[in-house]
C-alpha cells in the first residue's frame, strides 16, 4: 500500500480536469463507470487475483491515519499495467491501494475522516452540472499553474508499505524537495526523456504502450536519485 505525505504544493487546473473527466466517464453509463472503478482497467491480461473486498476510506497505516488520495484511481490502473506487462514481477496476487497521510495521534482519526467527508462532498459537487458550474468560477482552469511561490515551497513524500509473498515485509520511500505537480513532475518527465534518448542499450527491451516501470526500468530509478530525488527501500518492522 503506497501512503501519500506528507507534501506540500499546488494543484493545478489540469488536475482538476482529470478529476472532472473521470466523474464526467462514470455518468456515461454503466459500462463506463465499471471501468472506471476497476483497478484492471489498463491491464492487458485477463490473469488478476480475486476481489479483495471494498477498503475503508478511514485506516490506519503504519501508525499514521490515512485518507483516501485522489490520484489512487488513476495511479493503480498503471501499476497493475506495469505487472502484466512486466510478466508479473511483482506477483500474480498483487493487491495494490493508494492512501493520503493525513497524521497520527488523537487528532488523527478525526482529521482523516475530515478530509474523507470533504473529498466524497467535493466529488458530488463536481458530478452535478449545476454546483460544478459554480465551482468552475473559482477553481483553477487547465493549463492554470499555482504561483511560483507555492511551487517553490512545495515537497513530497510516499512511502509504499509492502508484504510478500514469504511474510517478508519492506518500505519504500520516494521523496523530493520539488513541488510534486510542477517542479517534480518537470525533472520526471524530463529524466525520462534523457533515458529514452541516452540509454537505449540499458533500458528493457519493449515496445508499444509502456508505463515508466516498463519502458525505463531501474535507469530511470538512477537518473532521478542524480537529480536531487530520494528512492530507498528498507525492511519494514
Amino acid at each position: 500500500m503506497l501512503v501519500a505525505g506528507p507534501m506540500r504544493g499546488g494543484i493545478g487546473g489540469s488536475t482538476f480536469e482529470s478529476l472532472r473527466g473521470e466523474l464526467d466517464a462514470a455518468r456515461a453509463g454503466a459500462r463506463a463507470r465499471a471501468l472506471t472503478r476497476d483497478p484492471y482497467a489498463l491491464s492487458p491480461s485477463a490473469d488478476r487475483p480475486l476481489p479483495t473486498g471494498r477498503r475503508r476510506a478511514v485506516r490506519s497505516v503504519a501508525g499514521v491515519w490515512t485518507a483516501p488520495f485522489p490520484m489512487a484511481a488513476f495511479n493503480s490502473r498503471i501499476v497493475h499495467r506495469s505487472n502484466a506487462l512486466q510478466a508479473f514481477d511483482y506477483g500474480h496476487e498483487l493487491d495494490y491501494s493508494e492512501a493520503l497521510h493525513v497524521g497520527g495521534g488523537r487528532l488523527g482519526l478525526p482529521a482523516a475522516a475530515a478530509v474523507a467527508a470533504g473529498l466524497g462532498v467535493a466529488g458530488a459537487l463536481l458530478a452535478r452540472p449545476p454546483s460544478r458550474r459554480v465551482l468552475d468560477r473559482v477553481l483553477p482552469t487547465p493549463g492554470e499553474a499555482p504561483s511560483p511561490e507555492v511551487q517553490e515551497a512545495g515537497h513530497f513524500g510516499t512511502t509504499t508499505y509492502t508484504v510478500t509473498g514469504t511474510g517478508a515485509r519492506y518500505a519504500a520511500t520516494v521523496a523530493a524537495p520539488f513541488d510534486p505537480g510542477y517542479g517534480a513532475t518537470a525533472r520526471m518527465l524530463a529524466e525520462s526523456a534523457l533515458a529514452l534518448a541516452l540509454d537505449a542499450g540499458l533500458l528493457p527491451h519493449r515496445a508499444g504502450v509502456l508505463t515508466p516501470a516498463a519502458a525505463l526500468g531501474p535507469r530511470l530509478a538512477e537518473r532521478l536519485r542524480g537529480a536531487g530525488f530520494t528512492l530507498t527501500t528498507t525492511r519494514w518492522p
